[in-house]
């Protein structure tokens, strides 16, 4: 592990009062790190992600309207609506329960954006093993994208950043625990479909 140092309760659009109290933004925002104490990484669709930054807020509910099938069973665009519910009665509810535009795109990019599953760092590939001196060029802190957070979460890496941790990876291992040959080459699986979709980059998520 690295030490990264740093329903049926409801009416049709409307909250039941004996519905579960919503996420709040921060509660949102914390809800995206792994767990303690431990990094990880995941494949991330970036050129979905700057589709959803760059809808304006006007057009924000049909681009919800249109993703509700793709949506988590405990994502807030389905948590506790009913069935039925449109994309704009769903975004004007969260409205109503005080999450702004700019937290409703977060929440749509931690729905749709992470592919894959997330994937233990072992030391040897972490951030503060690899990147000792700090962020590397190229890579896209998650509040340069959502610069109302306080708080890095995750970074955006190229192919390149990713070659340098499977190189310390490998070079390390057989002092791994946590990770073996099918991590790596999942790993190195993700990098590979990097360079073939400049879209895509991996996603190295910061424990706590």
């Amino acid at each position: 592990m690295c030490d990264a140092g740093n329903g049926a309760d409801r009416q049709e659009g409307r909250v039941s009062s004996n519905a579960p109290k919503r996420l709040g933004p921060d509660e949102i925002t914390r809800r995206e790190a792994p767990a303690v104490g431990t990094d990880a990484v995941r494949l991330f669709d970036k050129r979905l992600c700057d589709l959803i930054l760059a809808v304006k807020e006007a057009g924000l509910a049909d681009f919800v309207e249109v993703q509700l099938q793709n949506f988590s069973e405990f994502s807030i665009f389905r948590y506790g609506f009913a069935p039925g519910t449109t994309g704009p009665e769903r975004v004007a509810e969260l409205a109503l329960q005080g999450l702004p535009s700019e937290v409703l795109k977060q929440e749509l990019v931690q729905e749709l954006c992470f592919l894959d599953e997330r994937m233990a760092v072992d030391y040897w590939g972490c951030f503060a093993e690899v990147f000792s001196w700090g962020a590397p060029p190229g890579a896209i802190s998650d509040t340069a994208l959502f610069p109302h957070r306080e708080q890095e979460l995750f970074l955006l890496l190229q192919p390149e950043h990713v070659t340098r941790m499977l190189d310390s990876l490998r070079a390390h291992q057989g002092e791994l625990t946590i990770m073996a040959e099918p991590e790596l080459a999942r790993l190195q699986s993700w990098r590979e479909t990097c360079l073939k979709d400049r879209g895509r980059m991996v996603a190295y998520l910061f424990g706590s």
